[in-house]
């Protein structure tokens, strides 16, 4: 009996991967959802700076993060294959699946399916600067590049276009292969619907696009003439602000004068430039888009393995590990060292990820626990609704916040709601700013049974979070609504779109300075961490087809009571938003307190529905009650 469905399959290079959804073997589906709710239930994500507070239970594990999908290596007793928590899988002549060969059979690895994007020295280069500040270091670095023979891309080259500005250096960057940034005295020319001058512009595009980051920081011991300094009190807060927001989010080279930043870019330039394999990467491998890069499955748990399996002591799965899977290869171990201290653990996560740009590490704690650290991220989005609460003087206060993002296409994706606002004075202010601002809305939501009351789109707030995850735990697409705002009528539902959902959320502060607009408060910052859809998800589907339904009356004086089943296919599996199939009982007494109950039960096929539709008219349907024809 097959443990797949084969319809549907397409050529993955020498292998065959099949929709969302494939996976029938009841079994082998409940061994993956037993292992995802036993992870998630002792899975912490942390920020750098909460390893003393928040981790506990040493010795520990140490393991760099690696930025992938979650997928399933089976060695079973007659085949080997890959299943992804959705549903999917490979199968065939991949490399990953003939290494894995070597596994014990009735092996279930839990592992990153990851790219090794191409690395190498870049081709293009964008350059970002201040202009009339930089114009002589900016003709030196050009002339690096060029005796590189990589291609030279900045302001100097520019030429008129019908697109503004901002639009403009946006495309440019995004199509440069490596992004230097440097930032000196001054803050530059402000572009005015963002309230940021173009050389900050550049950076977030840069950052938004995952681009490999070189960025160099004129130190404040350089000698620098007044007229290269910042003398505007509004611009130098700004060029503050995205000093210390750049130096916080990366590894960035300080210089004096033009011989050091000259000598620092060639040494960069000089050095291979590849980044590390972000989770789209694999979305784009899986289409077949194989330039992305080898695909390569990096194991770091054991699902089951002869005596060993999920809930064995991490020591004794890690050391089952380390006796199959190979150091290296497309199957391999992710690299795994014991530490004693939290001290070992904080030095772990200086090299690992802010020397060696990994995303984040992986601490498995022996009380069982384990903790995800990744640097923190802000993302600047704005309050569309809040809860309310009284503090203990009696004072209306903010309880929590719904905060979102601005949409290319229109309208606003709410993506986290935020409860830690500071202290009550904080509360007790945004409470009046935002009871100002209320607006209606055809559109609920709730958070712990409390409705939230939306406002204007007005206020924009910069909010931490430890972590942005477009899956849930069965690794399906987190989806939110697409809401439209009108000032007269308010909220409206208009779409459902791929997503993504926080951890750990925090208000960090209000940002005055930064408006309600896709530039300051867009989607870009969202979309790094969005999976690339599945290319079968678009498949048009047939409509929805009944395969059962039946229905039984039971008559007493003049009352009536009902029961019905009705089964039906979806057609609409493979999109990863639907199941297979659908069984659903009503049952209806006008007596009963409450009179209509239903049950709804998911298949993924058809046998499955059969038994499941069996089982509810076994127990459902007894004496006196007679079937309608």
């Amino acid at each position: 009996m097959s443990r797949y469905r084969t319809e549907g399959g397409r050529p993955l290079g020498p292998a065959t991967i099949y929709t969302i959804g494939s996976v029938t073997d009841t079994e082998l589906t409940r061994t993956f959802d037993t292992y995802r709710s036993a992870v998630a239930s002792r899975y912490l994500a942390v920020g750098s700076s909460d390893i003393p507070h928040r981790i506990g239970g040493g010795p520990y594990w140490v393991s760099p993060k690696l930025d992938g999908e979650l997928w399933y290596l089976c060695r079973l007793e007659d085949e080997t294959l890959l299943a992804a928590p959705n549903g999917r899988v490979i199968s065939g002549g991949l490399d990953i699946l003939k290494s894995a060969e070597s596994l014990p059979k009735g092996t279930v690895l839990a592992g990153e399916l990851h790219v090794t994007p191409p690395s190498g020295i870049p081709r293009t280069v964008f350059v970002s600067s201040t202009s009339r500040d930089m114009q002589t270091q900016r003709a030196a670095i050009r002339g690096v590049v060029e005796e590189l023979g990589m291609m030279y891309v900045g302001m100097e080259d520019f030429v008129p276009d019908e697109v503004t500005p901002a639009e403009y250096i946006r495309d440019k960057v995004d199509e440069c292969d490596l992004y230097i940034g440097i930032i000196g005295m001054r803050y530059g020319h402000v572009e005015p619907g963002s309230g940021m001058s173009m050389t900050e512009i550049e950076y977030h595009q840069a950052v938004a696009g995952n681009k490999p980051l070189r960025i160099f920081v004129m130190s404040d011991e350089a000698t620098v003439s007044d007229e290269h300094r910042e003398t505007d009190p509004e611009s130098l807060a700004k060029l503050a602000a995205f000093k210390e927001r750049v130096l916080a989010s990366h590894t960035c080279r300080m210089f004096t004068d033009d011989d050091d930043l000259t000598a620092k870019v060639r040494q960069a330039l000089s050095t291979p430039s590849g980044r590390r394999g972000r989770v789209g990467d694999v979305g784009l491998a899986l289409t077949g888009a194989m330039a992305a890069g080898p695909l390569g499955f990096a194991a770091f748990d054991v699902v089951m393995g002869g005596e060993v399996n999920a809930i064995s002591a991490y020591a004794d799965r890690l050391a089952f590990l380390r006796e199959h899977v190979p150091a290296d290869g497309p199957v391999r171990l992710v690299t795994t060292e014991p530490v004693e201290s939290l001290g070992q653990v904080s030095e772990a996560y200086d090299t690992i990820v802010a020397q060696g740009g990994a995303e984040g590490i992986v601490v498995r704690a022996s009380d069982g626990r384990t903790f995800k650290v990744k640097p923190t991220t802000e993302v600047d989005a704005v309050i569309v609704a809040y809860t309310e609460r009284k503090n203990e003087s009696g004072a209306t206060e903010i309880r929590s916040i719904l905060v979102a993002v601005a949409h290319p296409d229109g309208g606003w994706i709410p993506f986290t709601s935020v409860s830690n606002l500071g202290d009550s004075a904080a509360r007790v202010a945004l409470y009046e700013r935002l009871i100002a601002i209320q607006k209606p809305s055809a559109y609920r939501h709730a958070g712990d049974s409390i409705m939230y009351r939306f406002v204007e789109p007005t206020i924009v707030v910069e909010v931490r979070v430890s972590d942005l995850q477009a899956e849930d735990s069965r690794g399906q697409h987190i989806r939110q609504a697409r809401l439209n705002y009108e000032p007269d009528a308010g909220w409206r539902a208009v779409a459902q779109i791929d997503s993504v959902a926080s951890l750990g959320p925090v208000l960090q502060r209000i940002r005055d300075d930064k408006l309600p607009t896709l530039l300051d408060a867009g989607w870009r910052q969202l979309e790094p961490y969005l999976s690339v859809p599945d290319p079968d998800a678009g498949r048009s589907a047939a409509p929805s087809e009944i395969v059962r339904r039946q229905v039984w009356v039971k008559r007493s004086g003049e009352k009536t009571d009902v029961r019905k089943l009705l089964v039906w296919k979806t057609n609409k599996e493979a999109t990863g938003k639907y199941p297979a199939y659908v069984v659903h009982w009503t049952d209806y007494s006008s007596t009963r307190k409450s009179p209509l109950n239903r049950e709804v039960r998911l298949a993924p096929t058809e046998d499955e529905a059969t038994r499941l539709a069996d089982a509810m008219v076994a127990e459902n349907v007894k004496k006196g009650w007679e079937e309608v024809v």
